[in-house]
């Protein structure tokens, strides 16, 4: 099957076997598919017609409709994916009931939680705010979130929309692109021909030429107003004045590029720096939840507690969930450099960019290795070596080579490979390889 070409039907009888929906306890109600949907799409979960979906929808984009119905498929998929958890995961219990829960298993809950409510975002920038809060109940059931856990969850998608109303409003205010362009960043635009300005999920987002990006880059850059660049675009805020007050504005610059220029089409880019506009929004996100509960106390006081076998298990927890941070800002950085270096180049300067003993220009986790003042406790600096260097490593490299394998035996092109695992945490590229193997042994090129 190639992409783009109709799908095989199936026989009538089987059509009508089906109910007009198709069952899904654990999704949103707007987001069941129609029974048409599951037909067409739908052979089993990373099935080639699911794959196939999903590179449709990063390349060319789908129908609302049918992005909800893929939104549908891919929840159930990760749901069974992450066991579920009996009871209430509260930070305020004793620590010997803490030690019976499975906080591992709440973190990847809480993250997965953030990946959908904002997957639902960029489908229709104006969801209503009923679905994603039915979207966020459906995890707190499943996983036991707390009251404060669901209530801060909540708090993160109002900001979603009083973000969205300023933005809005500023753009009605300056309707002209160069106008708006111009206050957002003090850069003279009226005699820049090519600029072109629009409303994004998360703030204004602003495309011209690679020259004017690169000067506007500059300019921000000598005043510490942005720190982020890549080939072809930046992220960045600015302060505007209301007639409430002062309020920020989030924006994102992107280098109009024709798609032959960059192997991956400009929307990349884009999307790349909608990430960073993602994570200044939402200073405290799902993700970070359950590390900020269970470690209140860590990691200065937690090397203190005399019990042993709680010390470690609070030290380990505070380990693993900045690790999953610093695996979220690893994997937007590697699909980021895929644009302009190959896989060979990659895989041979992972080392050096990510997790060099020196210290590599992303190696996130060095600060936290190197603390001094905690260096001298034996099970931290075990605890650190081993979740930190040698498993922080090993999954990192261990999704470098299942992307790779996914290019070179799957038959899959670089940018489809992006396009299947772009939604996966690191720790489940081998995983989705060996599934793509298995229920269709690869696509042939």
């Amino acid at each position: 099957m190639k992409i783009g070409e109709p799908q095989p039907k199936l026989e009538t009888a089987a059509q009508d076997s089906l109910p007009e929906q198709a069952p899904a306890k654990n999704v949103p109600a707007s987001w069941i598919p129609d029974k048409k949907f599951v037909l067409e799409n739908k052979v089993g979960l990373d099935s080639v017609k699911h794959a196939a979906l999903k590179i449709k929808q990063y390349f060319w984009g789908l129908s609302e409709k049918e992005s909800k119905g893929l939104l549908a498929l891919d929840l159930e998929e990760r749901l069974a994916e992450i066991p579920p958890i009996e009871g209430i995961f509260s930070p305020e219990d004793e620590l010997v009931k803490i030690k019976r829960l499975p906080p591992a298993e709440k973190k990847e809950a809480l993250a997965a939680c953030r990946v959908f409510v904002e997957k639902s975002i960029e489908i229709n920038h104006e969801t209503p705010k009923e679905e994603l809060m039915e979207l966020v109940s459906i995890f707190a059931e499943r996983y036991g979130f707390t009251e404060d856990q669901a209530k801060t969850a909540e708090n993160l998608i109002d900001q979603y929309y009083e973000n969205r109303k300023r933005v809005l409003e500023v753009r009605q205010q300056f309707p002209d692109d160069r106008d708006l362009a111009s206050r957002l960043t003090g850069f003279n635009f009226g005699e820049v021909e090519n600029v072109s300005a629009s409303v994004g999920p998360m703030g204004i987002e602003i495309e011209t030429d690679e020259r004017v990006v690169s000067q506007v880059f500059a300019g921000l850059h000598k005043k510490g107003q942005v720190s982020d660049f890549i080939a072809g675009g930046f992220a960045s805020s600015a302060i505007l004045a209301q007639k409430d007050g002062a309020v920020e504005i989030p924006y994102i610059f992107i280098a109009n590029y024709p798609s032959e220029v960059l192997r991956l089409p400009g929307k990349s880019i884009r999307r790349h720096e909608r990430e960073h506009v993602k994570n200044r929004l939402f200073e405290l996100t799902f993700g970070h939840i359950a590390e900020r509960d269970l470690t209140r106390q860590l990691p200065r006081e937690g090397i203190k507690i005399a019990d042993q076998e709680t010390k470690k298990f609070l030290l380990e927890n505070y380990l693993l969930g900045k690790r999953l941070c610093a695996l979220e800002s690893t994997k937007d950085e590697i699909l980021a450099k895929l644009q302009s270096m190959t896989l060979k180049e990659l895989s041979d300067q992972l080392p050096d960019l990510f997790f060099s003993k020196g210290g590599g220009p992303y190696d996130y986790l060095s600060e936290i290795r190197e603390d001094e003042e905690l260096a001298d406790d034996p099970m931290w600096r075990e605890l650190v070596n081993k979740i930190l260097v040698s498993e922080y490593e090993g999954i990192v490299s261990n999704a470098m080579w299942s992307f790779i394998e996914l290019v070179k035996t799957g038959g899959y092109s670089v940018e489809e490979a992006i396009a299947l695992l772009t939604d996966k945490p690191l720790s489940e590229w081998q995983k989705t390889l060996w599934r793509l193997r298995e229920r269709s042994g690869g696509r042939k090129k």
